[in-house]
């Protein structure tokens, strides 16, 4: 049995629940993968008290099932009808990853040249030729700008889902992150990625391409979301690192600016936000202020350049604004936030705020991603476990962070959905623990 968003919609919060008052849970504990990949099997662990604001860990309430420890590389990947091109990155991507995992030693995304010394780009596309590849490309933005218009600005996912934040280019990470916890395909489970695919990492077009060939292969499973990154703007700004330059270096002024502003017209049509299971919302930033509706999304009209969201402080916030854990002095509140140089435009949020406007809403949860640690886990539970980041590009930055997605299951007993972390643990971040001691 699996509930659909439609027959989720209009449940009072609470509902759900036979027990107690709460009808979304976190899972006590995180799996993980053992890179180079040794064994057909994940490992778990607790959770990191750190990056749990809201309890002690062991309060959390205890998960455990056969459906979730099911290893999803065996899940058989069916296309369906879709796309050509989209169906072959599709396939190209899975055979990538799988010998990926193998690979010896496991490194840095900026130190990794591709399978077998192959530039990803090109092994994806399984494509040499750079103008052959740079019109296909263009193909696939464009299939891309055809699903994302006949879309809503907020879409729908059912459960189960897996939600993936922050990528920023970096390939072997999202194919990892794939292999370890399962790729979409046509039967499968509902997928979101949270925006910010391109800026900064070494791999922008190949993270950006693989996003957009899900979505136009499995339009009605794959959800994607806009982050503040997907923006001209935000590129150009970016400098050498940011997505316009990747674009330029790679195929030419001029082939790789009708590239990028292809890319750049796309992304004003990009869905804001996406309800999981009719009970989370999905946002890449935040609720800003949280006095708004879902409507305030639901009712936008795109196209929308960054200077028609700046003018729309709830759609902006949706894109820029960040939490405050609890832990924090005096976090209560809506306070202005150095993103904006405290121009009172982007707004930090307390946890007040999130509890108000989940009940305005008749909400559950709101996952976004937009931040990372230093040392960080991929993941942070805040706000009496009504807000969680997450983060899926490891050693992001140097930070010698985890990645991570975000598993989200409908439980019969209880009536609840679990929400339970999936971790690509960093590279550079050593654990005085032994992997090899926690397997499940």
């Amino acid at each position: 049995f699996k509930p659909q968003a439609t027959e989720l919609r209009g449940i009072s919060m609470g509902q759900l629940c036979s027990t107690d008052e709460r009808d979304i849970v976190i899972s006590p504990e995180y799996d993980f993968a053992v890179h180079p990949a040794t064994q057909w099997r994940w490992h778990h662990k607790a959770l990191s008290q750190k990056a749990v604001h809201s309890a002690p860990v062991d309060s959390l309430e205890s998960y455990a099932t056969g459906w979730e420890r099911f290893k999803s590389n065996f899940d058989c990947d069916i296309l369906g009808p879709s796309n050509r091109l989209a169906r072959r990155l599709v396939q190209r991507a899975r055979w990538i990853a799988h010998g990926l995992a193998n690979e010896k030693p496991d490194v840095l995304h900026s130190e990794w040249e591709g399978p077998g010394g192959k530039d990803p780009l090109n092994a994806l596309f399984d494509e040499m030729d750079d103008v052959l590849l740079a019109a296909e490309i263009l193909e696939l933005v464009d299939a891309l700008r055809g699903v994302v218009q006949e879309q809503p600005v907020l879409v729908e996912a059912d459960i189960p889902a897996k939600v993936y934040g922050d990528l920023h280019g970096q390939f072997r990470d999202m194919l990892l992150l794939l292999h370890d916890f399962g790729f979409p395909h046509y039967h499968g489970q509902s997928f979101v990625f949270n925006g910010d695919w391109v800026d900064r990492g070494k791999h922008q077009l190949a993270v950006v391409c693989l996003v957009f060939a899900y979505k136009v292969a499995f339009p009605n499973n794959v959800m994607i979301v806009r982050g503040n990154h997907e923006d001209a703007g935000q590129n150009m700004h970016t400098g050498d690192r940011g997505f316009t330059a990747h674009c330029t270096k790679r195929f030419g002024p001029g082939v790789g600016m009708q590239i990028f502003r292809a890319f750049a017209d796309v992304f004003e049509w990009l869905p804001l936000g996406c309800l999981v299971g009719a009970r989370i919302l999905v946002v890449h930033g935040g609720i800003g202020d949280g006095e708004w509706d879902l409507e305030e999304i639901e009712n936008a009209q795109r196209p929308l350049s960054m200077d028609l969201l700046s003018k729309n402080k709830v759609l902006y916030n949706v894109l820029w604004s960040d939490p405050i854990p609890e832990t924090v002095e005096n976090s209560f509140g809506v306070h202005s936030s150095p993103r904006d140089s405290h121009a009172n435009l982007v707004a930090a949020f307390g946890e007040d705020v999130t509890q108000k406007f989940l009940l305005r809403n008749d909400l559950s949860m709101v996952i976004r991603s937009h931040q990372e640690q230093m040392g960080g886990t991929g993941y942070e539970v805040m706000h009496g476990g009504k807000c969680i980041r997450v983060f899926s590009a490891r050693d992001y930055e140097g930070n010698q962070n985890d990645g991570c997605v975000l598993s989200i299951r409908w439980r019969l007993r209880g009536g609840r959905f679990i929400v339970r972390p999936q971790v690509l643990r960093s590279v550079t971040k050593r654990d005085t623990s032994s992997d090899e001691s926690d397997g499940g």
